[in-house]
């Protein structure tokens, strides 16, 4: 079958979920997991492995087996069989991440599915957060994308992250180092301007893996480079910082 051309027909008993995690165009060695692969079957049997590729090789990061109560599994298989049965997925384009699935029913019949990730369905949304609550790890991309990873930092390493006020949303980004290896883009800080003279709330847009040689600003002025950390992080509620960006002109989904 075509992949998202067919509205699923049955009970599913079985699905098979890869996560392609997009990112090239780094400048630097992938700093997360690039392919998620998760099985499950209704008698609640879960397999998952994550992989991700440098220098063109595809690397197995990790790979684990869980069991979980087959009406856990069966409710999970219900919901999503329902969704791919009434709902069309977004296609991805070129350079996207994206989601592949194969969903089995009691016949045996296979259909095959392709998505953008993130998902637009709020249904794959809820489905994505209920595998992650399961496996008890927010390091899942399942349809949303929004899995957490922490940072592996080699010794000659550092980690680079670019910030933005959330003030201004046409100003170039603002580099700072970092201290720690749990970040994201999107995380937002109380990070300090002019030596420390001043602080503004800014969000993370981009973090850089790198040695300093290869680092995503020169090495002079890596001197003058000061550092985030995680005793920085804004403790501005969600719903106030992005109506501010939304009276800024900010795009808030």
């Amino acid at each position: 079958m075509n992949l998202g051309t067919c509205r699923f027909e049955g009970f599913a008993t079985k699905m098979k979920l890869v996560s392609h995690n997009r990112i090239e165009g780094k400048p630097t060695r992938a700093i997360e997991e690039t392919e998620q692969h998760f099985t499950l079957t209704r008698d609640g049997r879960i397999w998952f492995s994550g992989y991700r590729d440098e220098n063109n090789k595809q690397e197995k990061l990790r790979q684990f087996q869980e069991k979980i109560s087959p009406e856990a599994a069966n409710y999970f298989l219900a919901c999503i069989g329902y969704e791919l049965s009434q709902a069309e997925v977004d296609w991805p384009g070129p350079n996207e991440s994206y989601w592949d699935l194969e969903l089995t029913n009691e016949k045996d019949d296979t259909y095959r599915y392709r998505g953008l990730m993130p998902t637009t369905d709020k249904a794959l949304h809820d489905m994505s957060d209920w595998l992650r609550n399961v496996l008890g790890t927010d390091t899942i991309l399942a349809f949303d994308g929004e899995a957490r990873f922490a940072i592996t930092v080699r010794p000659e390493e550092k980690i680079f992250v670019a910030v933005k006020s959330i003030i201004d949303p046409d100003e170039e980004p603002y580099w700072y180092f970092y201290e720690g290896n749990n970040i994201n883009i999107g995380d937002q800080f109380l990070a300090p301007f002019r030596k420390g003279e001043r602080y503004y709330n800014v969000e993370v847009v981009d973090i850089v893996v790198a040695t300093p040689e290869n680092g995503p600003v020169p090495l002079r002025q890596q001197k003058r480079m000061m550092v985030l950390e995680g005793s920085m992080r804004s403790k501005l509620p969600g719903e106030f910082t992005n109506m501010f960006k939304k009276m800024n002109g900010w795009d808030v989904n």
